[in-house]
């Protein structure tokens, strides 16, 4: 049981202030239940009641490429900024090669690492998601009439890059599910 009185200290304090003698909380030893933390047992060859817990340092996150196409599609928006001030149509190409150029990065970091059989299609329906959200989304704010139609253009020419550097970008993965070998 807990007891709820306040106990007068004696000795060396750890308080900063030497006056002050009270602790402002209960001394007592069943703070944290024992049973809860871990069970102990008296036979040492016994197996342990509770399953081990996997490392979780050992587990790397999924890996793919969309950080190295959308990091280098923003190089090139960046790169391009001088070209644009200038009304260089060249601009519009340099953010363009951007997600390619991004695809073709992590092709090659990622030549070492296994193949992942269960790449292909997923990298197809991510490239036609490239491929029409743009203009949707563009046709949704900009609607048919005026320059609508041009600005979804342009959004469809920014998602068939970021779909080219999608399928550039090939079909290795770091942690790729092992096939198992057949009997």
């Amino acid at each position: 049981m807990r007891n709820n009185s306040v106990h007068r200290s004696k000795g060396v304090s750890l308080f900063p202030n030497p006056n002050f003698t009270e602790r402002p909380y209960p001394v007592t030893l069943d703070v944290l239940p024992i049973k809860s933390v871990m069970s102990v047992t008296s036979n040492p060859y016994a197996p342990p009641t509770t399953e081990p817990q996997p490392n979780p340092s050992t587990y790397r996150l999924r890996r793919g490429p969309a950080l190295y196409i959308v990091g280098f599609g923003l190089l090139g928006g960046f790169g391009a900024i001088p070209f644009l001030a200038r009304q260089n149509p060249i601009g519009f190409a340099v953010v363009l090669t951007g997600c390619i150029i991004g695809g073709i990065v992590y092709r090659f970091r990622s030549h070492n690492w296994p193949h992942d059989p269960t790449i292909f299609h997923r990298q197809l329906k991510y490239s036609a998601i490239a491929i029409v959200m743009p203009p949707a989304v563009m046709f949704m704010f900009a609607g048919p009439n005026g320059q609508g139609p041009a600005f979804m253009v342009i959004g469809l020419i920014v998602g068939v890059s970021v779909a080219c550097g999608i399928l550039i970008s090939g079909s290795r993965r770091l942690n790729a599910p092992q096939e198992k070998a057949e009997p």
